[in-house]
């Protein structure tokens, strides 16, 4: 027997285990104000097209907003599809970072062979390293920073778009 219910609009208390077989859509936020809270991962695609991959430097690109205050992003992994067009782009690394891409690195896309020199589409993994060194960079303030996209230069030839798929969390600091 299969039976769908809908909470009304307001504050709910559920006491005990919520158990949900099937498919469960959540609008809205969800709340715990005690015991352990696991947050949950997000993905996200981002797509960049040729004008703005031609600008990268000069405009940097938000991937992520900032989630306010006492949050911060913590990125898990991020894929890049290059969509070839018309010509590769010149050798000009991509980096998505914290604060327009300003304070600390989360991942740094190499050109070569990625965005220049390629005749077709092509498909990158970009696994976030877990770097001890970056991670406790005291001098980076991540708390209530986006994440961007930028680039070591504005590509003077190529033509094609970029897709970004970007899995991250958003954590509570307090």
């Amino acid at each position: 027997m299969s039976t769908n219910r809908t909470l009304l609009p307001g504050n709910r208390d559920i006491t005990g285990d919520l158990n949900v077989r099937g498919n469960a859509t959540i609008v809205g936020t969800i709340q715990q104000l005690d015991g352990t809270v696991n947050p949950v991962s997000k993905v996200i695609k981002k797509s960049i097209t040729n004008a703005q991959m031609k600008a990268l430097n000069t405009t940097q690109i938000e991937l992520i907003a900032a989630p306010g205050a006492s949050k911060l992003i913590v990125v898990d992994k991020i894929v890049a599809k290059h969509q070839y067009l018309t010509a590769a782009f010149n050798d000009q690394d991509l980096t998505v970072g914290y604060d327009d891409g300003a304070d600390l690195t989360v991942a740094t896309i190499d050109a070569t062979n990625f965005l220049n020199g390629v005749t077709a589409d092509t498909t990158r993994p970009s696994i976030v390293p877990i770097d001890g060194a970056a991670v406790l960079d005291t001098s980076a303030q991540i708390e209530n920073e986006n994440i961007a996209l930028t680039a070591s230069g504005n590509p003077t030839t190529g033509g094609g778009t970029l897709d970004l798929y970007i899995w991250y969390t958003v954590i509570t600091v307090t």
